[in-house]
């Protein structure tokens, strides 16, 4: 069985070359541009530039077409804030004190007085779990909160002096924002500190930058990834819980992931969802003169059971270090698979080829060489489609995969 899966990866990979993307077309040249699926998959915004202006243009997924380009310019780097079911989307405006709204048919602008933008940077919006509220990035250091009901900036108590990211609970209690060390809790309603998680830090440096907050699907734990490779887990609403540090037998968490509520079927009717977090581990080698007593760095992909407390798996990569390195995970499915871009020195070809690598939970793992050199990847959540920014190309190009074509070479 293990020669077939090995010969059927080696045919993929052969025939990988055969596949044909939905849509190529050009981009921004900057370099946080926006390549972001909506939460069902079924489009894709991304930025483009006319006369020295980036607009934001969103296409339909499945046949590349290009369904709506904002009237009006954005600030280039912002990651809009979808409806939850995918349908719509805000953004931020090049003018200040305002936010562009596309309800999946017309565009408005929406005027929002003392909204300050400052430089460019990697912004994110993101909708309140009943969709009256809307919390993004202003580039300026700050997390605004506007009331989509009036269009008021509501009025936030943070002392922090930057904030890097928000996440709201699913059932909309609270909003989460991290911080250089710190992550408050808000309460959703009133906008006033609830909690506050101080200490953050790493093996890096002794104060993390926090820039990744993820909420499990049940609402119960709330992960905290750094900039610098330190991850920590939460449980807000436990009183006497405090901070665990994802370490596991590793030195250095990163791209911290839940795996996904699984949708309502007859398989899983019966079946009781666990929040179940996935997560990329390094472990740091040792130096020595001595050969024998050299230790490699390794990287595992974790699964982690945290109402249990135990490691589920952890599963070796080889795409790093000398024999190659990889981008952050890129999506998780449902049966708890992880995706991640891959890119790997071919000595003989002396090129780099890049692929896509697929691991599920049981440790098969997967690997198919992508058709064009890319140097970014985005896989909708579903697992439907692929955007892959070409590494290559004359301008910055964008293509649109079918996902199953490239896992299939067609």
């Amino acid at each position: 069985m293990k020669k077939l899966f090995t010969l059927l990866v080696a045919i993929s990979l052969a025939s990988a070359v055969r596949a044909e993307p939905i849509v190529r077309f050009e981009t921004t040249t900057t370099i946080n541009d926006a390549r972001d699926f909506s939460p069902d998959g079924n489009l894709l915004a991304s930025t483009v530039s006319q006369d020295g202006m980036t607009y934001l243009e969103v296409r339909e997924t499945a046949t590349g077409e290009l369904v709506t380009r904002s009237p009006e310019p954005v600030h280039g780097t912002f990651h809009p804030g979808w409806y939850h079911d995918g349908s719509g989307l805000y953004t931020d405006a090049l003018s200040r004190e305002s936010i562009l709204h596309w309800n999946g048919k017309s565009w408005e602008m929406m005027d929002v007085d003392g909204l300050r933008y400052g430089g460019t940077a990697g912004g994110r919006g993101n909708l309140s779990p009943d969709s009256t509220k809307l919390s993004l990035h202003t580039y300026a250091g700050d997390i605004a909160v506007v009331s989509l009901e009036n269009g008021q900036l509501q009025d936030v108590e943070i002392s922090e002096r930057r904030s890097h990211v928000a996440a709201w609970s699913p059932d909309g209690r609270y909003l989460a924002t991290g911080h250089d060390g710190v992550v408050i809790l808000l309460d959703a309603e009133t906008f006033r500190e609830q909690r506050r998680y101080e200490g953050l830090s790493s093996k890096v440096y002794k104060t993390a930058v926090v820039n990744s907050l993820k909420w499990s699907p049940s609402g119960r734990f709330l992960a905290i990834g750094s900039l610098y490779g330190a991850g920590y887990l939460v449980e807000p609403d436990n009183a006497e819980g405090g901070v665990i540090a994802l370490r596991n037998g590793v030195d250095y968490a990163s791209d911290l992931r839940w795996v996904p509520e699984a949708k309502p079927s007859w398989r899983n009717l019966w079946r009781k969802q666990r929040d179940i977090l996935t997560y990329r581990g390094t472990k740091y080698g040792t130096n020595s003169e001595n050969a024998e007593q050299k230790e490699d760095s390794r990287d595992y992909q974790i699964w982690y059971d945290p109402d249990a407390g135990e490691v589920l798996n952890k599963i070796e990569l080889d795409c790093t270090w000398q024999k190659g390195w990889s981008t952050s995970v890129q999506t998780v499915s449902e049966s708890g698979a992880v995706v991640f871009h891959c890119s790997k020195p071919d000595r003989e070809r002396e090129v780099v080829v890049n692929s896509v690598i697929v691991i599920d939970p049981d440790g098969e793992t997967q690997e198919h060489e992508l058709p064009l050199p890319t140097d970014a990847i985005e896989v909708s959540q579903d697992g439907r489609f692929a955007a892959t920014r070409e590494s290559e190309a004359n301008s910055p190009t964008i293509s649109l995969w079918c996902f199953g074509g490239i896992l299939r070479g067609k």
